[in-house]
């Protein structure tokens, strides 16, 4: 979803600041993994065991809104994709958001 929130923003579909906004959150996500990989580690802590899929890590849950969130982003993907071939606007209620 990365490079299409990037390549909608760029080409003027896609607000800026709503795109920095979806972007931010995904980079925050991803931060917060691998840290959360790093504390849940047992001693010792190397590279190798660092990225080892058999030494389980703290389980992580989606909640509720986070889905809902996902489910909002795929659906303004799509409407803002498909935007140029229908006859439909959507710039001025995306200013909004």
């Amino acid at each position: 979803m990365t490079t299409l929130v990037v390549t909608l923003a760029w080409s003027g579909l896609l607000p800026f600041p709503l795109a920095v906004l979806i972007l931010g959150r995904d980079v925050a996500l991803s931060i917060s993994a691998f840290y959360f990989r790093y504390i849940s580690l047992p001693q010792p802590r190397t590279l190798r065991r660092y990225f080892d899929p058999s030494i389980p890590s703290a389980e992580v849950k989606p909640t509720q809104i986070s889905k809902v969130n996902t489910l909002l982003q795929l659906l303004l993907m799509g409407l803002t994709t498909v935007s140029p071939l229908a006859s439909f606007d959507t710039t001025t209620p995306l200013l909004y958001l």
